[in-house]
């Protein structure tokens, strides 16, 4: 019976290993994996860093913006001059 629980725990880890994750993160963002919220550049904070007095909680985000784009109020990554267009 043991040898059975332990082939079935195996068999259902390897099959939810093996579903695909997609790591699509929309335009001009990247899959980073775990990224904390306070570190992520704005339009709003371009330069999240230097505000040492930002009240700030942990979430995980997993898309990021790529460099040299900052995420806008509607939560699409921008080039920082298109920043006041949106």
């Amino acid at each position: 019976m043991k040898k059975c629980v332990i082939f079935l725990l195996s068999a259902m880890l390897i099959c939810i290993e093996s579903i695909p994750f997609d790591h699509s993160c929309g335009e001009n963002a990247e899959y980073h994996g775990c990224a904390s919220a306070c570190a992520i550049p704005t339009c709003a904070n371009p330069n999240p860093e230097q505000s040492p007095h930002r009240a700030c909680i942990q979430v995980c985000i997993i898309c990021v913006c790529k460099s040299g784009y900052l995420r806008n109020q509607h939560g699409n990554c921008v080039k920082k001059n298109d920043c006041q267009k949106t």
